[in-house]
């Protein structure tokens, strides 16, 4: 599968372009997620935290298959500036499969944390397949919350951070926070298939969020260091051993 992708600046556009750009993205978003709301989807773009939007899309010969608007914020915490990279995307079913989000979110944290590499950037997802999560979870360490490890007093900071400000926000334990998103009708041989392959990673996530196949997803941190870049590097030769 020869995928091909390009990243826009969506923040340089002019404000009529952004227009225009919106409705291509909602025109694709309404393709998978029938019930996208024009207005949530403004709102994530036009962040006022936010001082880079990329959106990176990806395309199979000419076909738009996918995009990811990666959004990096500039938060405080205890008076100290931080980086946040938060991202929202969109597949076509059959290139779901791919988890080419994560790795576009790392490359534009990465180009990221080059020109600013003093203040730290944190990596905050918000997870809607139990598959997704145990992928994750079983390849980086330092990605919280996790069954086999308490999640650090400075990674719970950051939940508890960005959960602020999310509408809807539930907490279900000490380090976890669940919140509505719109998804895709999950079909019925797709939950028989994840019971089969149950591990504990999976057990974790359908224990805390029973409810993803009502649009509920569990919100992950981890933290942009050398060990998570290497982690990054096992998770893309998945990737491509799965495209």
């Amino acid at each position: 599968m020869n995928i091909s992708e390009t990243i826009t600046d969506y923040k340089k556009l002019l404000p009529e372009h952004q227009n225009q750009y919106l409705e291509q993205l909602l025109a694709f978003d309404r393709m998978i997620f029938p019930d996208t709301c024009k207005q949530e989807l403004h709102d994530f773009m036009h962040d006022s935290d936010a001082i880079s939007v990329q959106v990176v899309e990806y395309f199979d010969g000419v076909r738009l298959i996918g995009y990811n608007s990666i959004l990096i914020l500039k938060l405080s915490i205890r008076e100290k500036n931080i980086f946040v990279a938060n991202s929202r995307g969109s597949f076509l079913p059959n290139y779901q499969r791919a988890n080419k989000t994560i790795n576009s979110v790392i490359k534009v944290a990465i180009q990221h944390s080059i020109k600013h590499p003093l203040l730290p950037l944190w990596i905050v997802m918000t997870l809607m397949q139990p598959k997704a999560y145990a992928l994750l979870a079983s390849c980086a360490q330092n990605f919280y919350p996790r069954i086999d490890m308490d999640t650090p007093q400075d990674y719970l900071e950051i939940l508890k951070l960005i959960a602020l400000r999310k509408s809807d926000v539930q907490k279900r334990g000490e380090d976890i926070y669940v919140h509505p998103r719109v998804i895709p009708e999950t079909a019925l041989d797709e939950s028989i298939h994840i019971h089969e392959q149950a591990n504990q990673h999976i057990d974790f996530f359908m224990q805390h969020t029973p409810d993803f196949f009502d649009g509920m997803g569990m919100v992950c941190v981890s933290k942009l260091n050398t060990k998570m870049l290497t982690e990054a590097a096992i998770l893309s030769a998945i990737e491509r051993a799965v495209s």
